[in-house]
């Protein structure tokens, strides 16, 4: 199951992360971000799946509760306070 634009922009937040610092992180631009966390158009599986490998590896975890449904929870690091945009400045994810 593929997050939903309301699991994307939750993790997104939840990592303190602007749309256009996800964009960079994702190798997607920061339109496609928006259009996909707003609905704005249909945005390519590829894109989303760039995106929410992103947001996997700054630390953020989709748990399928059943079917239908996802729960985001957020990994703790033993990085520094800046450990999102440290670990993801660290690795290529293109």
């Amino acid at each position: 199951m593929l997050m939903t634009p309301q699991h994307c922009k939750a993790a997104r937040i939840l990592l303190q992360l602007s749309p256009e610092m996800l964009a960079g992180y994702s190798g997607v631009s920061t339109d496609m971000v928006v259009s996909y966390e707003e609905q704005l158009t249909d945005v390519p599986r590829s894109i989303i799946e760039s995106i929410h490998v992103a947001l996997e590896y700054a630390g953020i975890q989709f748990l399928k509760i059943d079917d239908d449904a996802l729960c985001i929870v957020r990994l703790r690091s033993n990085n520094s306070a800046n450990s999102t945009s440290q670990l993801l400045s660290d690795k290529t994810l293109n």
